[in-house]
């Protein structure tokens, strides 16, 4: 292999992300994260159903329903890879990077600025959440190419 065929570290991160990601429980979408800092892996997180609550491949997804009564399409069992990458980083989030699959729901974003993240690197747009200025000083970087299937 020569240098030039050689992933970047940044590259490896987001392939891991996506080998993460085939562990989700989730029924729907299969979304996958690494919490990063200094070249090493702190952590690692996928979307599925909170310890000792039966996974959404099993018994289907809970939804919520709005106010006309009609469902949303977010499962309000899963917990978001996002965020079980950052609770099992736990503070040493301070000042990582965070590889995500997919760009984070607005649910996600409060938890990662509260984590101390300084950077969330994510491969696929998802979702009507790109408001941008509400997310503080987190840099944001979209990683493009192919990284293998997930949902």
């Amino acid at each position: 292999m020569t240098a030039s065929q050689r992933p970047t570290a940044g590259r490896t991160m987001m392939e891991i992300a996506h080998v993460v990601a085939r562990r989700s429980t989730c029924a729907r979408l299969q979304v996958g994260a690494v919490v990063e800092k200094d070249g090493k892996i702190i952590s690692t997180g996928y979307n599925g159903a909170p310890k000792s609550m039966p996974h959404c491949t099993d018994v289907g997804c809970l939804h919520d329903h709005a106010e006309d009564g009609s469902p949303v399409l977010s499962c309000i069992r899963s917990v978001h890879a996002e965020v079980n990458a950052l609770l099992q980083a736990g503070p040493r989030a301070e000042g990582a990077t965070l590889y995500v699959t997919h760009y984070p729901c607005k649910r996600c974003w409060p938890v990662i600025l509260n984590a101390g993240v300084k950077q969330v690197v994510f491969h696929t747009e998802y979702g009507p959440w790109n408001h941008r200025s509400e997310y503080g000083d987190v840099k944001l970087k979209k990683m493009k190419g192919s990284f293998g299937e997930t949902k």
